[in-house]
């Protein structure tokens, strides 16, 4: 630090600034602490606050799980139904078949007309296209709920639809996302609590400490 000043033969400064408090020769540090008392109100709702937030995150594993469940739940039923759909598909195509045999006799009896013949005939290859067009769509639908359900199969398996011997209450499966509303209205209550205790008069005990030179 650059100060004005005017120095005799001595090399005293006669005229300007102390030099002490100019350029650095005064040297002090303080350290401060505080701790303020009387604030069990406070520490009690930020406990609460903390205790909430806990109760959030199990509430929304619970969540993301009945959310999991509930999609493979519906690709299940997508799935079962393209099966079926798929056996309904496969079973008029047998009876096709059957009646295609039947018909080819009376054909070859002079019975039955050719031209007829060829009409039903183009019905039954259209019905050999929908199985094919049932089985891909079948397949597909099956890869999906592996996926989800993270079964590393690929085999083409028939799916059963079990009805359990009891079932859960609605309520059961709600329960978290009920709960999700108790939650976010205790944060709220928290939350308002802990502005208004902030603006509570407070007393704090100070201390100073340090050295001057």
């Amino acid at each position: 630090m650059l100060y004005p000043s005017i120095l005799n033969r001595q090399g005293e400064a006669v005229v300007g600034y102390d030099q002490a408090i100019t350029n650095g020769g005064n040297y002090a540090t303080v350290a401060q602490a505080s701790k303020p008392v009387f604030n069990r109100a406070l520490l009690a709702n930020d406990y609460r606050i903390l205790g909430n937030q806990g109760q959030v995150l199990r509430n929304n594993r619970q969540l993301s799980a009945l959310d999991l469940r509930r999609t493979v739940t519906d690709q299940f039923l997508t799935a079962y139904a393209a099966q079926l759909q798929l056996d309904f598909a496969r079973g008029l195509l047998t009876q096709l078949r059957q009646q295609d045999r039947q018909l080819r006799q009376l054909v070859e009896a002079g019975i039955f007309k050719q031209t007829q013949y060829l009409s039903f005939y183009l019905s039954v290859r259209t019905q050999e296209v929908t199985v094919d067009q049932n089985r891909l769509a079948y397949r597909r639908e099956l890869g999906t709920l592996r996926a989800l359900a993270g079964v590393a199969d690929t085999a083409l398996v028939t799916l059963e639809f079990l009805i359990p011997p009891t079932r859960r209450p609605l309520a059961g499966l709600l329960a978290p996302a009920q709960r999700w509303y108790t939650l976010d209205s205790q944060r709220n209550l928290f939350d308002r609590r802990a502005v208004d205790t902030y603006y509570l008069p407070r007393v704090s005990v100070v201390a100073d400490a340090g050295i001057t030179s």
